[in-house]
């Protein structure tokens, strides 16, 4: 997979965006028109509610809006606690969930163990229809033990839980919020970004959160500008239009590669092998 940015002065970063754009450190200039990242989509975003949506183009805008209660650590790939503060297994059945304590939704609400009950029951629930609901198909029951602890129970040991809940879909969202209004257009969450405008098949804005409670967001708006021609988003690229675009193939590398303006940045792609068994033979 090939990804590509326009460099621009005091830039310490390329594929960051992918994982967290809060991480991002700021052009050297003080201006604020040089602390907007726009990114070429290739696809617009389906919705913003992590417990309704399944596609990429949504992912990357809601893991900018929403946390999860552990995250994979990039550089050790090892899953570490985020909105939880950490997690016992008492016996085999049993996941006990200390979460961090302090933290707001957008909308001012709190974030507790009452919105991890409401959104992982409501991402189990049938009826709700959520097409990650297999994340959570392992939990019998989410019990609210206090404010800042949630239990989940499994009907048997599930070796992979902390990595089902490191998942966009398990994204933890405000109840109120989702009571009250449609969180695939007016998405509320506890992370470093916030909705400011959405036009639909034409680009998607964030702007940092004010109180968000880690660290601040270095960057003033981030635009996810939807180019579904590949082509149309390099032509961009060159003339400074955007700044990170992806989904490149081999054959646009040599248009790339020499520009002085542009960096090319190489990674691996996931590589998926299983072995399947025919189930509806006996032997």
């Amino acid at each position: 997979m090939f990804f590509v940015k326009k460099q621009r002065s005091g830039w310490v970063w390329v594929l960051a965006l992918l994982v967290m754009i809060a991480g991002c450190a700021p052009p050297s200039s003080g201006s604020s028109a040089n602390q907007e990242l726009v990114y070429a989509s290739t696809a617009d975003a389906v919705g913003l509610s992590p417990i309704m949506t399944n596609d990429s183009a949504s992912s990357r805008v809601i893991d900018q809006i929403y946390e999860t209660l552990f995250v994979r650590d990039p550089k050790t790939l090892k899953i570490k606690p985020k909105l939880a503060k950490s997690y016992e297994n008492p016996d085999p059945n049993t996941w006990i969930i200390h979460l961090r304590k302090g933290i707001q939704f957008h909308d001012g609400t709190p974030f507790d163990a009452k919105a991890v009950e409401y959104t992982f029951d409501k991402l189990r629930d049938p009826d709700t229809g959520a097409p990650r609901a297999s994340l959570l198909a392992s939990v019998k029951e989410v019990e609210v033990k206090d404010a800042d602890t949630v239990v989940l129970k499994t009907d048997k040991p599930y070796g992979p839980m902390l990595a089902a809940l490191i998942h966009t879909n398990a994204a933890i969202v405000s109840p109120s919020a989702d009571k009250e209004q449609d969180l695939m257009k007016k998405p509320i969450g506890t992370g470093p970004f916030q909705l400011e405008k959405w036009v639909q098949g034409d680009r998607l804005t964030l702007v940092p959160n004010p109180d968000y409670w880690g660290d601040k967001p270095m960057l003033k708006k981030v635009t996810f500008r939807v180019v579904p021609e590949i082509s149309t988003a390099i032509s961009l690229l060159e003339r400074g239009e955007v700044h990170l675009v992806d989904g490149l193939q081999p054959e646009h590398l040599d248009r790339l590669k020499n520009h002085d303006k542009i960096k090319l940045s190489k990674q691996k792609g996931t590589p998926i092998t299983y072995l399947g068994f025919n189930m509806k033979k006996p032997r």
